[in-house]
């Protein structure tokens, strides 16, 4: 395979940055993740069992900062997800996840690109299989958006543990439910307060016509012991035009043995169309072995049944081990 004009700009790009010595001690930093899981995958709609090479959204990114004074600088980050096995990117090995430019002082962050939301981020650390197939808690919920032209402000910490995300989304002349047009600077927002101390996590957030949708999203993770974590997320939501509603949660836990950490996930969403209900159940079981910091095997089975109000149930799984390598 020949390298790629992304691949190559990153590498000019670094390079570049770090060898001008105006620039030298800027901050940067070039980080990835190579994540590649064998899936015997079984779903409804197919014939028969197959397996597949998956790449689980595996990443290569650029981040850093450059000093204004010294209370201020400039912020900047170029992430892009890497198909390192080539099966379903059509010849299209990269593609953008976070990329974004802004400002960071005391007062805060304010950052302007594409983004996950508000809304996404204070699930992360309630989904144990986040990025895997079926896995992901993206297949139950809604509200797993990352959003293009999106502006965030972040709040340093408040009150010793609070902190608070404020994102609005300028519409650019795009049609909405209603069939009018979005050219207003908040056509879609996303808020988030969350709460942090060493053992517990809390956050609620609020979406309004996030990719349609109006939602409003509670997330926790508890800290037990040195050993075991649980979470929880509960979520309701409904199309903006009104047409369709979702009620959805999810329970995980995680327990850690030397380096095997084993985890589960359980969930639930009801989608109400009005004449019609359907029903979809997740059930994730799995384990990590940690070689070392950067380095993990992991093996998980997960489970989704969808039953439609109409008698009509699809049962979806996979049974997957993996390799994941950051830098």
């Amino acid at each position: 395979m020949k390298p790629s004009n992304l691949a190559l700009a990153i590498a000019a790009l670094s390079g570049a940055v770090l060898a001008t010595p105006a620039l030298a001690e800027n901050d940067i930093t070039i980080y990835g993740k190579a994540n590649l899981s064998l899936n015997q995958v079984d779903y409804e709609t197919d014939p028969e069992d197959q397996w597949n090479l998956t790449s689980n959204a595996s990443r290569i990114g650029v981040k850093g900062s450059v000093a204004i004074n010294d209370e201020l600088k400039a912020i900047y980050k170029m992430e892009y997800e890497v198909a390192i096995d080539d099966g379903d990117s059509d010849g299209d090995e990269f593609k953008q996840r976070n990329i974004y430019v802004g400002l960071q002082g005391t007062w805060g962050t304010v950052i302007g690109g594409k983004h996950d939301t508000p809304t996404k981020l204070i699930g992360k650390p309630v989904d144990r299989f986040n990025d895997l197939e079926l896995g992901d808690i993206k297949n139950l919920l809604e509200g797993e958006n990352r959003e293009s032209n999106i502006v965030i402000y972040s709040s340093p910490k408040f009150a010793e543990n609070f902190s608070a995300s404020v994102a609005f989304i300028p519409g650019e002349d795009s049609d909405d439910s209603d069939g009018e047009t979005n050219d207003g600077l908040a056509d879609a927002t996303s808020i988030a307060l969350s709460f942090k101390n060493e053992q517990v996590y809390a956050a609620i957030a609020n979406d309004s016509e996030v990719d349609g949708w109006d939602l409003t999203r509670l997330a926790a993770d508890f800290t037990l012991s040195d050993k075991a974590k649980a979470g929880f997320i509960f979520q309701d939501g409904e199309l903006s035009d009104g047409d369709v509603e979702q009620t959805g949660y999810i329970f995980s836990g995680q327990y850690t043995i030397d380096k095997i950490v084993l985890k589960a996930q359980y969930g639930m969403s009801t989608y109400d169309f009005g004449a019609i209900e359907t029903d979809l159940t997740q059930i994730t079981i799995g384990a990590d072995y940690k070689i070392n910091k950067a380095v993990k095997a992991y093996t998980y089975y997960s489970n989704i049944e969808t039953d439609i109000e109409t008698d009509t149930t699809y049962d979806d799984s996979v049974f997957s081990v993996g390799l994941e390598v950051k830098f």
